[in-house]
């Protein structure tokens, strides 16, 4: 993410050094009725209401707002550091608060109390270009928060165009990543609307200086066949990229290491696969709507031609009757009236 949106600050402005990562579901877009960059952070504490994260989104009292000042890199860095932060409770709590004890760390300082995220979710809104297009990234730490937060399974996965998996090219799949994908992903790859994707990152590992480009090539490829064979996807949907070089690359203005970074490649992904995505679920919302309006308008005419071919048959009808049958549909179409007005 800092590779992809932040590299214009020549720094890492999200935390990602060695256990100073997101901490917290964070979603990243871009609000047009805002005029500064910010970020909402909702408390920890939310979760012993039982309420959603959709529902407190109607609550702003309920989140902490902290605004972003997108020129000076350093208050940016300070901002953003907030979502990595923990808070130290007993066990207790945070068995009510969801969390799976066994897997907390203990607080460095007081043994009797473990670990928990700060924020239950955060809001980052930020000016990029891509953000514009209406792309929002959601950024989920791990097996653990997935957990936790039955939403993010049940609400928000389900209603992404795109589902980007990192793997480590070093490690490959992990048992977690199997894990991850067999529990929450596989069965929304086999829908049509959803873009399912592996990237493996940290590519710049498995490179060797001392072979040639050729050879390079050849290891990530052989990486790339073991993850889809795990994954049970194409090799085609695993893309390999190297953040670390994509970063400095950028920052530097190197094409030739940028390019080798492959991070271009990533972008693309997101920019033109995710907007055709957007524009295949809007065509068929469009059509189904049409397809009801449709339906709706054909019942209708079919009601009105069967009433027209009653009173026509009323009207071909023996002079002796005729009185009688315009009365009855005189009284139908005032009951009718009647029923509308009310």
């Amino acid at each position: 993410i800092n590779a992809l949106f932040f590299s214009q600050y020549g720094t890492r402005i999200l935390p990602s050094s060695a256990g100073r990562t997101t901490m917290c579901p964070t979603e990243l877009y871009y609000d047009h009725r805002a005029q500064d960059s910010y970020i909402r952070l909702l408390p920890i504490e939310t979760r012993m209401v039982g309420s959603s994260i959709a529902s407190f989104r109607k609550i702003p009292d309920k989140w902490v707002h902290v605004p972003l000042n997108a020129k000076d890199p350093k208050m940016m860095k300070k901002a953003f550091a907030e979502v990595a932060n923990n808070k130290a409770v007993s066990p207790n709590e945070a068995a009510a608060m969801g969390f799976q004890v066994e897997l907390l760390e203990p607080a460095p300082d007081k043994p009797d109390k473990v670990l928990i995220p700060a924020w239950r979710h955060a809001i980052i809104s930020f000016d990029h270009p891509l953000l514009r297009q209406g792309l929002t990234i959601i950024d989920t730490p791990g097996l653990n928060a997935l957990g936790c937060e039955p939403e993010l399974t049940f609400s928000l996965l389900p209603e992404a165009q795109s589902i980007l998996l990192l793997l480590s090219a070093s490690t490959g799949v992990t048992a977690t990543d199997l894990d991850i994908w067999n529990r929450h992903i596989r069965d929304l790859a086999l829908r049509e609307s959803t873009g399912v994707f592996a990237i493996l990152n940290k590519i710049d590992a498995v490179w060797d200086e001392l072979e040639s480009e050729a050879f390079n090539h050849k290891v990530l490829a052989d990486i790339r066949a073991q993850c889809a064979r795990q994954l049970a996807i194409a090799p085609d949907e695993i893309l390999t990229v190297s953040a670390k070089e994509g970063l400095p690359s950028q920052v530097e203005g190197n094409l030739p290491r940028l390019n080798k970074s492959q991070l271009p490649v990533l972008e693309e992904l997101l920019s033109n696969d995710m907007m055709r995505r957007k524009e295949l679920l809007i065509q068929k919302s469009v059509i189904r709507d049409i397809h009801a309006m449709l339906h709706g308008s054909k019942k209708t005419l079919l009601r009105r031609r069967e009433n027209a071919l009653e009173e026509l048959k009323v009207m071909n009808s023996d002079e002796s009757n005729r009185k009688e049958q315009l009365d009855r549909l005189v009284t139908h179409a005032k009951a009718e009236q009647g029923f509308y007005h009310k």
